[in-house]
């Protein structure tokens, strides 16, 4: 028998971890605990590029001057980054989307979403984003620290859960109305639970209400070659009122008592074809599945400071 990869029990959460959990337990043991590292796509090095320059164009919007690197040359550094971190080489990256023979499309290319589709459409992807900011009524919001609500750190506490993540952007309105945007490259998230806890977020670090947010959906923000001048779509404005702190206790609170019990159950579904950690999946025959236990045994969580 193989021998056991060492676990480490997880000192706090983040919303990503979260929903890994509630989806596929057994995929958040392998990724959190084990800390089993799936496929490199290339969709996770154009959207890490696309970010780097959002963050520049937001700050400029403000006025502030910082430098604004081209797509390719940012997406050439997160290219770097990854081929050093991963010890991988090109060949190993994985695209997603769809084949389509015909020639690139928004839904894929020939080699599905490879690096020559993420070069074809990730500057058209930046230039919807800075028409928008554009044209949004809007500004990025001023935290009361003086900080940009632009890539905004967030340590807070919920259910006793150090959760710790980044706030793509936070825009103030007129009177004062504050909204969440999250950058989106790929497809469109099935909730919007994820902004909700951006918006706890700025409740408990700035006593400052954000209720509403929307996911800014860069594929949809693609010109349309049939109409280039077309106006942008609009941007679709969310509630997050529901997602109030009780819901939020009790759905980090399930989830640390479930940790803690040491329960991790495997979710099959349609998803597991492309799952990053098949290998090490008993459900799925993974060839490595051998080198982790059964299961995990009971221990509290133990909680880094935040």
């Amino acid at each position: 028998m193989p021998s056991l990869l060492e676990a480490r029990h997880p000192t706090r959460l983040s919303y990503s971890a979260l929903s890994t959990y509630a989806n596929c337990g057994e995929q958040f043991r392998l990724e959190r605990l084990y800390g089993v590292r799936g496929g490199t796509y290339w969709s996770t090095i154009g959207g890490s590029a696309f970010h780097v320059i959002g963050e520049a164009m937001a700050l400029r919007s403000l006025g502030i001057d910082v430098e604004q690197p081209s797509f390719e040359d940012a997406f050439g550094a997160e290219l770097e980054k990854v081929l050093q971190r991963n010890g991988i080489t090109e060949d190993q990256i994985i695209a997603s989307g769809r084949v389509v023979k015909g020639g690139l499309t928004p839904g894929g290319g020939p080699n599905k979403k490879n690096r020559d589709w993420w070069l074809h459409y990730g500057p058209q992807m930046v230039s919807g984003l800075a028409r928008w900011l554009d044209e949004d009524p809007g500004k990025v919001w001023i935290a009361p620290t003086g900080e940009p609500a632009i890539e905004l750190l967030f340590d807070i506490e919920i259910a006793g859960v150090p959760v710790r993540g980044y706030i793509d952007m936070v825009r103030e309105y007129a009177g004062g109305f504050l909204r969440i945007v999250d950058l989106k490259g790929g497809n469109r998230p099935m909730t919007t639970e994820q902004l909700g806890v951006y918006s706890e977020a700025i409740r408990q670090m700035f006593d400052a209400k954000a209720t509403q947010g929307a996911y800014w959906m860069a594929q949809e923000f693609l010109p349309d070659p049939r109409d280039p001048e077309a106006p942008a779509p609009k941007i679709q404005w969310e509630s997050l009122v529901r997602y109030t702190p009780d819901y939020f206790d009790a759905r980090f609170g399930m989830a640390r008592d479930g940790i803690d019990a040491g329960v991790y159950l495997a979710n099959p579904s349609n998803l597991c074809g492309g799952c990053s950690v098949r290998d090490f999946c008993r459900l799925q025959g993974g060839a490595r599945a051998e080198e982790v236990p059964y299961r995990e045994p009971k221990r509290e969580m133990v909680l880094a400071c935040a």
